[in-house]
């Protein structure tokens, strides 16, 4: 078995910039307080992380770089208070559970979790158990449970065969989903098993002293993206228990909380358009004459495609980008760094693996408006522009599926013959539409920036995108500090 609690890490809360901490304004709405999905009150998400050897991959064992994300719309009991839900596959090429019933139905029972793609169905069981625990009629006096399970193929890095990921860490990543939507002081919740890689401890080292002891309050144009305040932490011993919550934020008094990103959870293995990919978030709050509504977005990003932040042609730019080994002059890079991975200056063809024109992409779409399935399908549908203004172009072999709840009623589970509803007129869903296209790009481009390089099964590395490179392209392009410059938020 892979992790024992005795070897779970903290994980730290220094940063590699996020979007906003670099100039990337990404639309023309604002963030809510921590721009992430956890804006949307009482919505929790827990990571648990595993990362253990090295070298040449030997099926069952290892390498192992992969992990579990859970997100829950509420702290309290999902099964008995259901919530309204939708799903919609852009590119069904994949194995993701659930979301047949969550369709045809309109609600969701369970927790979602993320997780590799072999990892699938082991953690579907573990959501099973999890839920008959707490609910011992499940299948007997009352109805079986859905258990709904997004995954992405992370067997690049990962010893995608061993499903190293086990019931205690899809438990535990729940109950830290949980502890995240109570608010727990604000506290990241995740933990790690395993072992930090020095590459990404010391790519993390720059950002970190930059990223820590911000000023908490609702983010504004020129603030810092998460609007929390960050401590950076040395990397904390191992601890006795795998539950233990780390990567401390202080949230000054907020109910929600941060949400770590990038090679965390099931984003450990993930790589996305030629760079280390992973989870990413971010969240639009609309303007009051739209009915103030809060949305949150929740990214896991495993896909090929051609990097572009603001409209800049970051991929080009910087020699990464599908079908590049096709082209008789090949990538033509500017300024980056020859990588083993790569090798494209040497004028050969790129693998799949470096390509990586499959591989899938999750989106979870959250919003407080009171939606009924419906409408919630049409959100959903929207993740698919915000993915598309990345340089994501959905290829054959990508699983993409977007899931989107709401918050704003509970659906019991003895539900009455007839119930009142009170959902957002069809006018109003513009807005929201635009908040779902605006922080699924935002998440998109968080998890890419936020991620470390990893080195996985047989030497395959994914690299983290170099941050000078990258700023030198979006100057290049004029894409910073566009809230400075551009209404609704510039000229006051």
């Amino acid at each position: 078995m892979t992790g024992s609690p005795r070897e779970a890490r903290r994980i730290t809360h220094k940063a590699r910039p996020r979007a906003r901490d670099i100039g990337i304004d990404i639309g023309v709405l604002l963030p809510g307080k921590f721009n992430a999905i956890t804006d949307v009150a009482g919505v929790g998400v827990g990571h648990v992380t595993l990362t253990s050897g090295e070298g040449k991959l030997v099926p069952g064992k290892g390498p192992v770089r992969t992990g579990v994300t859970v997100v829950t719309p509420h702290a309290d009991n999902l099964f008995e208070e259901k919530v309204p839900a939708a799903a919609f596959a852009l590119n069904a090429f994949g194995k993701a559970i659930g979301l047949e019933q969550l369709t045809e139905l309109g609600n969701l029972e369970t927790p979602i979790a993320l997780t590799n793609t072999l990892n699938a169905p082991l953690v579907a069981d573990a959501l099973i158990e999890w839920a008959i625990s707490r609910n011992p009629d499940i299948g007997i006096s009352t109805s079986t449970v859905n258990p709904v399970v997004g995954e992405v193929n992370d067997g690049y890095l990962n010893d995608i065969q061993g499903r190293h990921v086990h019931r205690e860490h899809v438990f535990a990543a729940i109950d830290l989903a949980v502890e995240n939507a109570r608010g727990a002081a604000g506290r990241t919740t995740g933990w790690i098993v395993g072992e930090e890689t020095a590459e990404g401890a010391a790519s993390e080292a720059h950002w970190a002293a930059q990223g820590a002891d911000k000023t908490a309050r609702r983010t504004a144009p020129g603030t810092d993206g998460m609007g929390a305040a960050v401590r950076a932490e040395e990397t904390a011993p191992a601890v006795a228990s795998a539950q233990e919550r780390v990567g401390d934020v202080q949230a000054d008094g907020a109910a929600g909380a941060c949400v770590a990103e990038g090679s965390v959870g099931a984003g450990t293995g993930a790589c996305c358009m030629g760079w280390k990919g992973g989870i990413g978030t971010s969240s639009r709050v609309l303007p009051e004459a739209r009915g103030g509504y809060t949305l949150g977005a929740l990214v896991l990003t495993n896909f090929g495609g051609i990097l572009t932040v603001n409209g800049a042609p970051v991929g080009r730019e910087l020699g990464r980008y599908a079908f590049s080994g096709d082209f008789p002059y090949g990538p033509q890079p500017g300024p980056r760094r020859q990588t083993d991975e790569t090798r494209l200056l040497d004028g050969e063809r790129p693998s799949a693996d470096v390509q990586h024109l499959g591989g899938s992409v999750i989106v979870v779409l959250a919003t407080d408006a009171p939606l009924d399935h419906r409408q919630l399908e049409r959100l959903a549908r929207r993740a698919g522009l915000g993915l598309a203004r990345t340089g994501f172009f959905s290829s054959n072999g990508s699983g993409d599926f977007f899931i989107a709840f709401s918050t704003a009623r509970r659906i019991p589970h003895r539900a009455p013959l007839a119930q009142d509803l009170k959902v957002l007129s069809n006018d109003a869903m513009s807005a929201l539409f635009l908040a779902a296209v605006e922080a699924t790009e935002e998440a998109v481009v968080n998890s890419i920036l936020r991620a470390t390089t990893v080195v996985g099964r047989d030497g395959h590395v994914a690299e983290a995108i170099d941050i000078d490179d990258l700023v030198a392209v979006l100057k290049k392009y004029n894409a910073l500090g566009w809230h400075r410059r551009l209404p609704p938020w510039g000229y006051q």
